[in-house]
């Protein structure tokens, strides 16, 4: 095959529906790397095999909102309650990005900055401060209850001033 008829790179689109095809993917479950790499008939370390799961992956969520991990050496199709929990990781990940940009633009000199500059990193740092503290106040919503103390002290008879 001669490069110069992909100029966009070779499509994957047949590769994704022998994957779709040929491997059930359903919540809960998972699929090999060397399961799926015999299947498109190249190594799960290739450029190649990346392309090609990524697009299948991409057509699952887009077609069944099927939510897909890569771990361990396998994909797997996350249920309800898991694809939640990989949500919430991702949202704790963007407030740990927004923080380090606000620390990298506070760190920028504003002596070496003009004034229009100036006034575009401050108002950089304000917005990220208000993405940050919006993430927080977020995230403290939606946060599971603290744990109770469960250490009751069970009083017994003629303790606490009861008569027996």
């Amino acid at each position: 095959m001669s490069r110069a008829l992909f100029f966009g790179g070779v499509p994957t689109r047949m590769d994704v529906e022998r994957l779709l095809a040929e491997i059930t993917a359903e919540p809960g479950t998972s699929a090999t790397y060397d399961k799926v790499s015999n299947l498109i008939g190249v190594d799960y370390k290739s450029h190649r095999f990346q392309s090609v799961t990524i697009a299948w992956r991409k057509h699952l969520f887009q077609t069944r909102g099927l939510r897909v991990l890569c771990e361990a050496g396998a994909f797997h199709f996350l249920t309800a309650p898991q694809a939640l929990q990989a949500g919430l990781r991702d949202y704790r990940r963007v407030g740990r990005a927004v923080g380090r940009a606000i620390v990298r633009t506070k760190a920028i000199d504003g002596k070496q900055l003009s004034a229009a500059e100036r006034e575009k990193q401050r108002q950089a740092i304000r917005m990220g401060e208000e993405l940050l503290e919006a993430a927080q106040r977020g995230m403290k919503a939606i946060a599971p209850p603290k744990a109770i103390s469960s250490n009751v002290r069970v009083l017994r008879a003629g303790e606490n001033g009861d008569v027996a």
